[in-house]
């Protein structure tokens, strides 16, 4: 028996492409599709997103919207991850390039550089903070593996909003 956290999943581009190919394949192929790629999922699986703007964590009422307004006045940026299905703050910074610092950070200190680390990088709207990421991520870690590139859902999308980026990361070996 498998453990799917379903939740993490929109923001795992690979395992949901490797789901979702699953879910639609004939009956005899979801143990076996699923099973190799969703691995990464335990708890080694590392996942740190932003967003541009705390308008639309008001909005999901994630946030007050005193604390967004304040936020947006001194350009705060939330580094956020996921835990158990639920939204955890892990840092607030000023600004996007402190932002990307904090993700270099976290990135270093958790992974080692080899082929067997995986990466997968998520954005709403964004893609050239997507592409600032792939770099960061080509710079501190050449060898790892960047499975996928790609934009988020709409669901989760609309709960951040335009603007959001993040990866995920785990070491296959």
């Amino acid at each position: 028996m498998h453990v799917i956290d379903w939740v993490a999943l929109p923001l795992s581009p690979v395992e949901n492409v490797a789901t979702t190919d699953a879910v639609n394949g004939p009956a005899g192929a979801v143990y076996g599709t699923v099973s190799v790629p969703l691995t990464g999922l335990d708890g080694t699986t590392k996942l740190l997103f932003t967003v541009d703007t705390l308008e639309y964590l008001a909005r999901g009422g994630r946030i007050g919207r005193a604390r967004a307004w304040a936020g947006e006045l001194l350009n705060i940026k939330p580094i956020l991850s996921i835990a158990d299905g639920e939204v955890l703050p892990v840092k607030r910074v000023r600004g996007n390039r402190k932002a990307f610092l904090e993700f270099a950070s976290a990135f270093e200190s958790s992974s080692v550089d080899r082929p067997s680390l995986r990466v997968g990088i998520a954005h709403a709207e964004a893609p050239e903070r997507a592409e600032a990421l792939r770099k960061l991520v080509r710079d501190k870690r050449p060898a790892a593996a960047i499975e996928v590139v790609t934009t988020l859902g709409p669901v989760v999308g609309a709960h951040a909003g335009p603007g959001t980026v993040g990866f995920f990361w785990y070491d296959d070996g």
